[in-house]
């Protein structure tokens, strides 16, 4: 009989310790930290939402957290697909800018570089970025970069060297007799540097100096046709690397001189500036019917100076409807209630509401939560009505009414179900 038990004994603790077929699968079937850092790098490349789909990802588990860090990860990420970042929370853009610098990704580098060439006249430093930018084989840099380079009598070889990469020509040093080069790359890049230049003037305000970097006059081709538009688009076809490099430069820091004079219209904004009201009233509207209000307010806010200050006061705040921002409430819940208690302070109805039940019903502070809801109650929000006669049943003095008439609560069911789910949240 002790033998038997012995034997089962041992029987039931090697059962026990046998591994599950699960488990030996999931050892097979786990990926080297390479395929899942490749993974990665196909979300940051292909995301419509680069940042929110990697910080998804690296919630998953741990070694989605190790791979999202990657260096070759944030190469991989294309900053315009950021454009909403950029205007509607500027400073996450930048900060997300210098981190992806660190990490060499080529968009980074070339805005980078772009901003200290001709913001900060720091021409050592954005060369060196704008040579990573470059080298990750970034066309809108090497336009810019090549263009930089020309002045310099030792650099003018690598400078045509990458124009000729922008167009495609090769990295041939001499062209035969009768090659034709043309400028319809250059001309599409040019409009994008052009575009960075701007914002990183206008984002540095302060400091307009003058450009490093001037044009040339001197040049002029005695060639038959050199230079002249061809085709619908607009583009030159020229004799030589030289005549085709000559004629970007000229005509690239003519543009970028162009962009610090102050345009004809911001002489007449004077003349049609609108009343404060009037404007108060136009972000009021925005507030009320815009399906993303808090996104668009933002917007409104970087239009200029008079929208800024308008898009804070109180009587805007208090105009945005809060059940259109259900998808903030599930995807960035701290920033929803931090907005939540901003649009309190501007006496929001909904706002109100959501503080007096969780307040009364969260953390049990009768007092306090019966003032705000009291606050909605007074402007009309009948879900904050809906509690706060419930809560306060019996404290007042009974209202008669005729014989025979009758009351529904058709509205009620509705306004408790508002409330319920509401309480549900805020416990």
């Amino acid at each position: 009989m002790v033998s038997t038990q012995s034997m089962a004994a041992r029987a039931k603790a090697k059962h026990m310790n046998r591994p599950s077929a699960t488990s030996a699968t999931m050892k097979e079937l786990a990926l080297c930290h390479d395929n899942v850092v490749h993974i990665a790098c196909l979300v940051a490349a292909t995301s419509p939402e680069p940042i929110a789909d990697l910080l998804n990802l690296r919630a998953t588990c741990k070694a989605m957290h190790a791979a999202a860090k990657e260096r070759d990860v944030g190469r991989c990420v294309p900053l315009e697909r950021l454009d909403n970042m950029k205007w509607m929370e500027n400073e996450r853009y930048l900060a997300i800018v210098n981190h992806l610098v660190g990490a060499g990704n080529p968009d980074a580098c070339f805005i980078t570089g772009v901003t200290l060439v001709f913001a900060h006249q720091d021409m050592e430093q954005g060369l060196l970025f704008l040579n990573k930018a470059v080298t990750a084989g970034h066309k809108a840099a090497a336009y810019v970069l090549g263009l930089l380079l020309y002045k310099f009598d030792d650099a003018r070889a690598t400078g045509k060297k990458y124009i000729s990469q922008v167009e495609d020509d090769g990295n041939e040093a001499a062209t035969g007799v009768g090659v034709k080069r043309t400028n319809r790359e250059c001309q599409q890049y040019r409009k994008i540097v052009g575009d960075v230049i701007q914002e990183a003037m206008w984002k540095v305000g302060g400091r307009r100096g003058r450009m490093l970097v001037l044009p040339e006059d001197s040049h002029h081709c005695t060639a038959t046709g050199c230079g002249v538009e061809s085709g619908w688009d607009g583009y030159g076809v020229f004799c030589s690397d030289d005549c085709r490099i000559k004629h970007e430069y000229s005509k690239f820091f003519t543009e970028a001189k162009q962009m610090k004079r102050p345009s004809m219209a911001s002489a007449t904004t004077k003349e049609l500036a609108l009343r404060h009201d009037n404007i108060v009233h136009i972000a009021c509207l925005v507030a009320a019917t815009s399906s993303e209000p808090i996104t668009d307010l933002l917007s409104l806010c970087a239009t200029c100076k008079a929208m800024h200050a308008v898009a804070k006061e109180c009587d805007v705040g208090s105009y945005v409807p809060l059940e259109r921002l259900d998808n903030m409430k599930w995807m960035e819940n701290e920033r929803y209630f931090i907005v939540v208690n901003h649009l309190v302070t501007a006496d929001n109805l909904d706002a109100c509401f959501i503080v007096g039940v969780t307040l009364v019903f969260a953390h049990q502070d009768m007092e306090q939560g019966l003032l705000f809801l009291d606050k909605a109650a007074i402007t009309g929000h009948k879900a904050a009505v809906y509690v706060l006669g419930l809560l306060l049943h019996g404290d007042g003095e009974e209202v008669a009414t005729g014989v025979g008439v009758k009351r529904t609560n058709q509205e009620c069911q509705q306004y408790r179900k508002i409330a319920e789910d509401m309480i549900q949240e805020a416990t």
